[in-house]
């Protein structure tokens, strides 16, 4: 079994030193606040076009790890309009609980 090599990227300037030190895969963060919330799909793109990595958006739009009917209807919506190129993935831990 081998490993992978993700490493967290908050803009595109992150991109390439990630590469270079040897990134199988990029998770796109837009702030680090609340253990991270998802970006704007313009980072997304902006990311993409630096590098050939795969890419996992976060996938949270408010702090904590829970959500309600309402929100996970907007981010069901926002990982199936595939908003931007380059998204490859989605990494989201919530709970309705």
């Amino acid at each position: 079994m081998s490993a992978l090599l993700e490493v967290r990227v908050l803009s595109a300037q992150d991109a390439a030193p990630a590469e270079a030190g040897g990134a199988d895969r990029l998770e796109v963060v837009g702030v680090l606040d609340d253990g991270a919330l998802s970006p704007e799909p313009r980072l997304v793109a902006q990311i993409r076009s630096r590098t050939s990595l795969h890419l996992r958006p976060v996938v949270r739009l408010r702090p904590g790890y829970s959500t309600d009917g309402g929100e996970a209807t907007r981010l069901r919506g926002l990982i199936s309009a595939d908003p931007t190129p380059g998204w490859t993935g989605s990494l989201s831990v919530l709970s309705t609980a």
